[in-house]
């Protein structure tokens, strides 16, 4: 941020620390969005007998607060929490600890992800990477790392 606003002028912890409040108390009064499609796709995964790991940057018990106010937690065979794991995305520890706690080679797993640092951290592991955009359009760095892209969960069902 330094080369961007110049030294000293922006605290990277504390700017962090603010967008991570403001967002914690965004939620709390209006609650997390349902990606569009997540049910059905949770459907045919379950259907298929495919496990399947949330691999979040929260902790457990909030993965667990948002999963459960939308009735989805039970649709998960594992929880990962960047909290967790020794270095968080961009670097690869979170996908492999999903791919192992689904017990599943990362090479053979398939991550959804809606951020280039995500994706990245899934490229790293060794995984399959499917961009879903939701702020961020992906750059070509990123689009080099991707197994595809899809415009919705809808979309990635086509790819199952």
């Amino acid at each position: 941020l330094d080369s961007f606003f110049g030294p000293g002028v922006v605290d990277y912890v504390e700017l962090r620390s603010l967008r991570i409040e403001r967002m914690d108390a965004f939620i709390a009064v209006h609650g997390v969005e349902e990606k569009p499609g997540i049910r059905a796709l949770l459907a045919r995964l379950k259907e298929q007998n495919i496990p399947c790991a949330i691999t979040s940057s929260s902790s457990i018990p909030l993965i667990r607060e948002h999963l459960g106010n939308l009735g989805l937690l039970e649709g998960f065979t594992a929880l990962c929490s960047g909290k967790d794991v020794p270095h968080g995305k961009p670097a690869p520890d979170i996908y492999l600890a999903g791919a192992a706690a689904i017990g599943v080679a990362p090479e053979n797993c398939l991550a959804i992800e809606d951020s280039p640092a995500g994706l990245e951290a899934a490229w790293r592991a060794g995984c399959m990477g499917i961009f879903v955009p939701d702020q961020d359009r992906p750059d070509e760095v990123t689009l080099s790392r991707c197994f595809a892209v899809a415009d919705s969960l809808v979309d990635v069902m086509e790819l199952i």
